[in-house]
């Protein structure tokens, strides 16, 4: 090891700096300058301000942080590893069981991924947790809940803006389809694959048998009601779930809103089936009318 004019220290190469045991080791530098680690050229530093940049120097929108600059690569930027031994490793590392990276290469965006190798249905492969101190029980424009997602826009002069009117603010995807968007005004569009009609069953009954699944209290019996449609019914058509010890349910969105369709058609066609036989009846009362009018006369 040697010491230069210059002050810098030179080592062998292999060399090791070692501490002793029960003594840490300190790296000073003066006031406001930085711990450099470089190769031909800078590799990362450690600021006097407490940031640490690597790929990088400086980050205007940082105090004390973390700035990581992958240049032209286009692979994982972050990623984090543990005892975990995943299958995926087309995406990852076995041992990764999570990382961040460039969602696109020439426009950028974040892509978070997650990976789960728990063989059973309790596996997440991200989950995303808000806590706050006071949850907020109202419900207009202005509400922000424990977990917020918020989508924006290039506003075209160096900030943002909402992402408003029918433009595509949330969408739910598997890989390859868009499953769910919902529009920047609210408006949500969700697929309309795999619904089956119920017209062999009515229908009407079945949104009823719905809302007496779903609600808590406030039902009142009527002599209209058939116990043929009910939880059981519902659960063997698909528009209710598995109950719980609770007798919770779930309920898919879209034969649900299928079934209110067809109970409108249905009743629609019973509308029409009436409104012809009361015409028919209407005829032939004209003409029994017109005929005891003509005895009358006679």
């Amino acid at each position: 090891m040697d010491i230069t004019s210059d002050g810098d220290l030179q080592m062998a190469a292999g060399s090791d700096i070692t501490q002793a045991a029960g003594n840490d080791m300190n790296f000073k530098v003066s006031v406001n300058r930085d711990i450099i680690f470089s190769d031909t050229a800078e590799i990362a530093r450690f600021t006097g301000g407490g940031s640490l940049y690597i790929g990088d120097t400086a980050n205007a929108n940082m105090t004390v942080g973390v700035t990581i600059n992958q240049g032209a690569n286009d692979n994982h930027i972050l990623a984090f590893k543990s005892d975990t031994a995943h299958a995926v490793t087309g995406l990852a590392e076995a041992d990764t069981f999570g990382w961040c990276a460039k969602r696109s290469a020439d426009g950028g965006g974040l892509s978070i991924w997650g990976i789960d190798d728990t063989s059973n249905t309790t596996g997440v492969g991200i989950e995303i947790n808000g806590v706050v101190k006071t949850a907020i029980t109202t419900h207009t424009s202005g509400t922000y809940g424990a977990c917020q997602l918020v989508a924006a826009k290039d506003n075209g002069s160096g900030s943002y803006a909402a992402v408003t009117g029918d433009e595509a603010g949330w969408t739910f995807r598997t890989p390859g389809a868009t499953r769910m968007v919902m529009q920047g005004e609210g408006e949500m569009h969700i697929t309309n694959t795999t619904l089956v009609a119920l017209d062999d069953e009515d229908d009407n009954q079945l949104v009823r048998a719905m809302q007496r699944a779903s609600s808590s209290g406030g039902i009142q019996d009527s002599k209209h009601d058939n116990p043929f449609y009910n939880y059981d019914k519902l659960l063997e058509l698909g528009l209710a779930g598995e109950a719980d010890e609770n007798g919770t349910f779930l309920y898919p969105l879209q034969k649900r809103l299928h079934a209110h369709e067809g109970a409108m058609w249905q009743t629609y066609c019973t509308m029409l089936d009436m409104s012809e036989k009361v015409e028919t009846l209407q005829l032939q009362l004209n003409e029994a009318t017109d005929k005891l009018a003509r005895l009358e006369m006679n």
